[in-house]
């Protein structure tokens, strides 16, 4: 499977003032269904012109620990919140959802899947 990276992810094509893109669609392992088993995300910038895109967590965590982005879902209310990198010790570092950097949320998880099926080969 390849997966590509668009935009300003990983190509610098969006001035570097426009920091901000919305997670809108999760692709899950076939391992399981929590934050720690999303495997890639399908991103859309809202601006002029919009830009849409696919990245692993692990391009993800990149952009928000050493790029100075800022990634954020829409919650089932409409409200923007952050979503940030989680490194717990002994496991592979993950994305979630944090309004506040100390609550943790599953917006992340209630968002559409896209992907592969259970059971389907890559």
């Amino acid at each position: 499977m390849v997966v590509v990276v668009c935009g300003f992810l990983s190509t610098g094509l969006v001035p570097s003032l426009v920091r901000m893109i919305y997670i809108t669609e999760v692709r899950m392992s076939q391992t399981g269904g929590k934050h720690e088993h999303i495997e890639a995300v399908r991103w859309e910038h809202r601006g002029s012109p919009d830009q849409t895109g696919e990245s692993t967590v692990e391009e993800m965590i990149d952009w928000i620990e050493n790029k100075e982005g800022f990634i954020h879902v829409r919650d089932g209310e409409g409200h923007d919140v952050p979503v940030r990198a989680v490194r717990p010790e002994g496991m592979r570092a993950y994305i979630r959802t944090s309004p506040d950097a100390r609550t943790w949320k599953d917006d992340l998880l209630n968002l559409p899947r896209y992907g592969v099926k259970p059971g389907e080969v890559a």
